[in-house]
């Protein structure tokens, strides 16, 4: 189990870390396998940044609304991946939130 909550650790503060680094900060849940994440800054839409993001980068999130209207604003992002591959993905957003703006 210790194991466990070590590894989700890692992976969150991979991916918060990296995500604050490009301007885009996210509360750091204390214990998740999940990430609630605010839209960047100039989105509005979490269905359209979904889409944006899946379409653009190959990264998938889920648009808050999924579970239910108070979602609308956040996407969900799962910690399910090694922590190189959410290196990877930082680098996708990057790229494409500088070239949404």
């Amino acid at each position: 189990m210790a194991g466990t909550v070590s590894t989700y650790q890692r992976r969150r503060d991979v991916l918060i870390n990296g995500l604050e680094k490009l301007g885009w900060p996210v509360p750091k849940p204390k214990a998740s396998m999940f990430i609630w994440a605010p839209l960047p800054w100039g989105y509005t839409s979490s269905q359209d940044f979904a889409l944006r993001l899946l379409e653009e980068t190959g990264i998938l999130v889920i648009p808050g609304p999924a579970f239910g209207a108070r979602g609308e604003g956040y996407v969900r992002i799962a910690l399910v991946e090694e922590e190189e591959i959410l290196v990877e993905a930082i680098k996708r957003i990057e790229k494409n939130l500088a070239a949404g703006r």
